[in-house]
């Protein structure tokens, strides 16, 4: 059981506004987006190494915003993010620092899915402060995140010193829904009315514990 700590960094493509008085009061943020996973695991486990080896990823971010006024708002997101592919070849060196000298790893299937496709759905409040063509932000919101793809690892050992052999499986994400909070700060140049060009960060935490389940077969007994 490990809980999974996430930062996501955007780099906006457009940021589309719609003018009323003096101030935006909509935003349309579209955006891609670059995540990187803070949380190191260290729990002597397999999963551990397929873990710490997916730490980057890249995905698409769609946001509206709603002003009450011309600093305050409320705002929605819903952000997609897929992390990058492990080489099975390199997770099998990590695997064999697991079992030492005890047994082999001798290959890692096919099959396996060391990724994991996120979505999350936030809403929370905004404030925005305009300084010339510049404008800062800092938000904070809830919501709701959901493993669209889960984690799965399976790999064979052959027990040094003899011909027994194992097969392993481990599952993770099995529970689909876990509740999440951000953090986030932002700052964007005006390049016309209703254009502007907008970096920022975010800082996404999963508080709920993530639940994962390892089996192993002896392919001799079954």
């Amino acid at each position: 059981m490990k809980s999974n700590i996430c930062t996501a960094v955007f780099f906006l493509l457009v940021l589309i506004c719609s003018a009323q008085d003096n101030y935006h009061r909509i935003e349309i943020i579209p955006s891609v987006r670059s995540t990187y996973q803070m949380t190191t695991f260290n729990n002597g486990s397999p999963t551990d190494y397929a873990m710490n080896q997916r730490k980057f990823g890249l995905g698409l971010d769609f946001g509206v915003f709603a002003y009450i006024n011309q600093n305050w708002g409320i705002y929605t997101r819903a952000t997609f993010s897929s992390s990058l592919r492990t080489n099975k070849s390199y997770l099998a060196n990590n695997l064999q620092t697991v079992y030492g000298d005890s047994y082999y790893v001798q290959n890692v299937g096919k099959e396996s899915n060391e990724s994991i496709d996120l979505g999350m759905f936030f809403l929370g409040a905004n404030y925005r402060k305009s300084v010339n063509r510049w404008m800062f932000n800092g938000q904070a919101g809830i919501g709701l995140s959901s493993i669209l793809s889960g984690f799965y690892l399976s790999y064979r050992l052959k027990e040094n010193g003899s011909n027994n052999y194992l097969s392993k499986q481990v599952r993770g994400f099995d529970n689909k829904g876990y509740l999440c909070l951000e953090l986030g700060v932002g700052v964007s140049y005006q390049l016309s009315k209703r254009l502007h060009l907008l970096m920022g960060a975010q800082y996404a935490f999963l508080p709920k514990k993530i639940d994962y389940q390892e089996f192993s077969t002896n392919d001799v007994t079954g």
